[in-house]
């Protein structure tokens, strides 16, 4: 649901686990038609850009930028 995405977010600022973070922003892609889609993007985005992030990460966060752009 919408509402949980600012909470999934969250929690993946917080997560260490690359694994996790990467199933985060898979989740997070397949909301393309939702109203929080735009904040979706955006996070995304941040985080394709963040070496802070490992390249699997970052990657994932690519594809979840384009997909909800």
């Amino acid at each position: 649901p919408p509402y949980l995405v600012p909470k999934l977010i969250a929690y993946f600022q917080t997560c260490k686990d690359p694994e996790v973070q990467t199933m985060i922003l898979e989740s997070l892609g397949w909301r393309n038609y939702s109203f929080m889609a735009p904040t979706i993007a955006k996070f995304a985005h941040e985080i394709s850009q963040n070496n802070r992030y490992n390249a699997n990460v970052r990657d994932e966060a690519l594809k979840t930028y384009n997909r909800v752009k």
